[in-house]
């Protein structure tokens, strides 16, 4: 990793860093983070909690992340309620 490379990881370390300080989301991005196109393509299936995006014009590939932030209920009764009482 040269140190172009260095810098722009710990700049991306301190914006995550805020945005959680501020108690913010990240939108989720629909376009390629170096080149801004929006011709990106999901390469693979979600795996622990990422998913592996690639640009089809520049050639760029990166994880998107996923935090878990809550279930909402399809079919069934949600009971976790119930049981802490």
């Amino acid at each position: 990793m040269n140190k172009r490379e260095l810098n722009r990881k710990r700049k991306s370390e301190l914006i995550e860093m805020y945005l959680e300080l501020q108690g913010r989301q990240r939108p989720e991005p629909v376009t390629c983070p170096s080149c801004g196109s929006d011709d990106i393509t999901y390469d693979d299936a979600f795996v622990s909690g990422s998913i592996t995006v690639s640009c089809d014009e520049c050639g760029s590939r990166w994880h998107e992340v996923w935090r878990f932030e809550d279930i909402e209920m399809i079919d069934g009764e949600d009971n976790r309620v119930a049981r802490l009482k």
